[in-house]
């Protein structure tokens, strides 16, 4: 309430007006800076003075900010976890004109550094979903019967090499194979055969071969029919250009589909074999590609890794890491006492 002692009401008025003379008839107990400040103290309404109330003070209005752009928004964080979300978004800084987020800027390479197939992003163990997925596609091989995962439990290891052969990287392995007197299968592509006879040839003299269907396809398994002329299709370029059948079979992408795997040992007289480890060599670096075979090592195993790129394939790109790495497998199994040895001889009795 304002309290206001007047003669009269339009004297009243006029003294509590900042623009009109003080009136020496008229006191006033507010003083000149409330008066004369409105946004410090509300003006005295009328109604306020005839009811006798106080005038509620006036609330202060909301304030209006604008909307955060999305670039400035704060990233959500995991539940139970302090660290952020990484985020999808990419741009621009909200206040310069630097890419966002901030990219760390690459190393000098010096002329010792290794080249661009060893500088390959590494890759950590496969998520369990990965791992989930090849040993539902092993298992539905290994229920219907004839599909072999592992080999006897003795100190030897199959090393298998697949997709090849490929004239950029399957001469290094053989070198090298050689050169270690160590043993390998190499499950081969018919539409890479017809490529490479040659090398096809070499391979066949020095290593074990087995196939690996004519061109890789996912939907041949799912084909009983389409299934047939594939593989008939690869084993009449293993006999025009090596004269000899392959006696072990490994489906294209490890994945059996509706195939069972003892109708091919029936039908083409080939055994089915899968692996129990590999080393992931077609999206690894070549320290990645030890440490897989090295977690994988134990007496009975066969081992995936790869020479060549299939027609399709997602990892597309060098074998280069994988030529690099098998020094070092090799050493791992000297180390552990193993042998390096084919399908073949793995499964002998």
């Amino acid at each position: 309430m304002c309290p206001i002692t007047s003669t009269t009401s339009a004297r009243s008025s006029s003294a509590c007006s900042p623009s009109a003379p003080a009136s020496r008839s008229s006191t006033c107990s507010v003083t000149p800076s409330s008066c004369t400040s409105p946004p410090r103290a509300r003006p005295c309404s009328a109604s306020s003075r005839s009811s006798g109330r106080r005038a509620s003070p006036r609330r202060p209005s909301p304030r209006r900010t604008r909307p955060r752009p999305s670039s400035c928004r704060p990233r959500s964080r995991r539940r139970g976890c302090s660290r952020p979300w990484r985020s999808s978004w990419t741009g621009t800084s909200p206040t310069t004109s630097a890419p966002w987020p901030p990219r760390r800027a690459a190393a000098p390479r010096s002329s010792s550094s290794p080249g661009p197939a060893d500088v390959r992003p590494a890759s950590p163990s496969p998520g369990p979903f990965f791992a989930l997925r090849r040993a539902v596609r092993a298992a539905r091989g290994f229920l219907r019967g004839g599909l072999i995962l592992h080999g006897p439990a003795r100190p030897e290891v199959a090393l298998t090499f697949d997709d090849g052969p490929s004239p950029a990287h399957t001469p290094a392995i053989l070198d090298i194979l050689a050169a270690r007197r160590a043993r390998a299968t190499f499950f081969l592509l018919g539409s890479a055969i017809e490529n490479a006879p040659d090398l096809t040839r070499r391979v066949h003299a020095e290593q074990e071969i087995g196939c690996h269907s004519y061109a890789h396809d996912r939907a041949a398994v799912n084909d009983p029919e389409a299934f047939r002329v594939d593989t008939e299709k690869a084993l009449d370029l293993f006999d025009r250009v090596v004269h000899a059948r392959p006696r072990h079979y490994r489906f294209p992408w490890g994945n059996p589909g509706r195939i069972a795997p003892r109708d091919v040992e029936r039908r083409f007289g080939m055994v089915c074999v899968h692996w129990s480890g590999g080393g992931f060599d077609e999206r690894s670096d070549t320290p990645a590609i030890v440490r897989h075979i090295e977690d994988a090592l134990e007496p009975g195993a066969i081992l995936l890794l790869h020479d060549g790129c299939a027609p399709g394939s997602v990892y597309a790109g060098s074998r280069e890491p994988t030529v690099r790495a098998l020094p070092r497998i090799l050493d791992a199994l000297d180390a552990r006492g193993l042998r390096a040895v084919t399908v073949g001889e793995l499964l002998s009795a």
